[in-house]
């Protein structure tokens, strides 16, 4: 169910950036779910409180 939530939302924000203007897609994770996010491109940036900052590319999923 994860799985298909995440690709369905990269899907949308692929689509909706021929739109309107962001280079980045940028999520909060738990410690557990880092190696699921990190399977999909996502990159740690900083730590903020107990969750991780992550983020990916927009042109990085396009050209995937």
């Amino acid at each position: 169910m994860g799985e298909l939530a995440l690709l369905d939302a990269l899907d949308r924000c692929m689509f909706i950036s021929d739109y309107i203007g962001f280079n980045f897609i940028v999520l909060e994770a738990l410690d557990q779910a880092v190696g699921f996010f990190g399977k999909y491109g996502f990159r740690r940036v900083k730590r903020h409180n107990e969750l991780l900052v992550m983020a990916m590319k927009v042109k990085d999923l396009k050209d995937s």
